[in-house]
């Protein structure tokens, strides 16, 4: 006779063996690589949540043109930043590409990068490390820390690595009142 398995004890498992998935893609160099305006971006598969389909988002008067708004997803409210205009480029077209990418729950933020296109996983080791740009002493212009390595593809593509748990402490990214 088959085993019956309740439903909680068969989600707490899935949800596991999920967790323990993410944590050998990580370890492994695994990333989430996706397009942002003229950009391609390595997220780190424990600090990247969800990627979902574009559901509605509500506008929120008074912010920032890069704060896209709010969108419901599942009764949680989450904020969503236009990754590409964040960044100073033309603002993400809301196209059947297009994705939201939610930050991880254990982020502890309820939000969500809007970006162009998601390119699937990425390993570090199909990459080559791209020297980094040394600033000047005194030069102010040293990249956020929320820029991690570089790294170039087999295609030639430089592919920047977003340290999204830096992110979140950004005060710039954090800012999202308008100018009244």
């Amino acid at each position: 006779m088959a085993r019956r398995i309740g439903l909680t004890d068969f989600q707490r498992s899935l949800s596991e063996r999920l967790a323990q998935a993410a944590q050998r893609a990580v370890a492994t160099g695994n990333r989430l690589g996706v397009a942002s305006g003229s950009e391609y971006w390595l997220l780190r598969l424990d600090q990247a949540g969800e990627i979902l389909f574009l559901p509605e988002i509500q506008e929120v008067p008074l912010t920032r043109s890069w704060f896209r708004g709010v969108a419901n997803v599942r009764g949680h409210l989450m904020g969503v930043v236009d990754w590409s205009e964040f960044r100073g480029e033309a603002p993400t077209p809301l196209t059947y590409r297009a994705r939201l990418v939610l930050f991880s729950e254990r982020l502890a933020v309820p939000g969500a990068l809007l970006v162009g296109q998601v390119a699937g996983l990425r390993s570090l080791e199909d990459m080559q490390p791209e020297p980094t740009e040394t600033p000047e002493p005194g030069d102010q212009s040293s990249s956020p820390a929320w820029i991690g390595a570089r790294y170039r593809d087999g295609e030639g593509r430089l592919w920047r690595e977003l340290d999204m748990a830096a992110l979140v402490r950004e005060p710039a990214f954090l800012n999202i009142a308008g100018v009244c």
